[in-house]
């Protein structure tokens, strides 16, 4: 049976697992495929659907639907072999948007080389920024500043904004926020209150985690 899903995470490691639960608290809809059935039973009932399987075998990601995800995360751990073979098998299928855990510049030339973008580093880039960077597409960039706050970086989009100075737009008020810098023209500077958004302008906000959709949509104009 075919399933749709948001996202899909393959491999139940430690990084699997903290995408995973990042997808989950984002109230994204996620499938979880691993060979190991006694990871698959621990996180089954918190998923939309979670298997058991061989992602390298094609005839069993057709019939879980695994083309219908918006998203693919390639998290397998220390088996590289497996973890090439099933991105080639995805790309193969048709999937757009793959993921894929990289443990070093090796292995990243190997994915490159396939024309994999959105490469990891586990060591550099925690499960839970990645499900963030992945749920918050319109996102330019993404610092983590605790459990709490975070600095965004984000285009403006939305024509009720444009042509605001940055106090009528109730930042601070609607979402908790600060404009910390605003990029410009390839300029960065600090902006005043009076300061007068443009399209495009990209802004570099901290803010408090809850509102991250919030903001992305007040934004983006999404």
């Amino acid at each position: 049976m075919a399933y749709k899903t948001d996202f899909v995470v393959i491999g139940l490691g430690r990084f699997g697992m903290s995408v995973t639960n990042a997808l989950i608290k984002a109230k994204r809809s996620v499938m979880v495929l691993d060979k190991d059935l006694e990871k698959i039973n621990k996180v089954r009932d918190k998923v939309a659907f979670a298997a058991a399987l061989d992602a390298t075998d094609e005839s069993a990601l057709k019939e879980v639907g695994i083309k219908n995800a918006e998203h693919v995360i390639v998290a397998i751990g220390s088996d590289f072999e497996n973890g090439l073979l099933t991105t080639v098998t995805l790309q193969q299928m048709g999937v757009k948007n793959i993921t894929v855990k990289s443990s070093g510049e090796t292995q990243s030339k190997v994915y490159r080389h396939l024309g994999i973008q959105d490469i990891v580093f586990p060591e550099l880039e925690s499960g839970n920024k990645v499900a963030k960077r992945l749920t918050h597409t319109s996102f330019k960039d993404f610092i983590e500043l605790g459990a709490d706050l975070s600095v965004i970086r984000i285009d403006v989009a939305n024509a009720k904004i444009v042509g605001q100075p940055i106090s009528a737009t109730e930042f601070r008020e609607k979402f908790g926020a600060n404009i910390i810098a605003i990029t410009r023209e390839e300029k960065i500077f600090i902006p005043t209150p009076s300061e007068v958004l443009q399209h495009g302008d990209s802004l570099s906000i901290i803010v408090n985690n809850r509102y991250l959709s919030s903001i992305e949509s007040y934004v983006a104009g999404e």
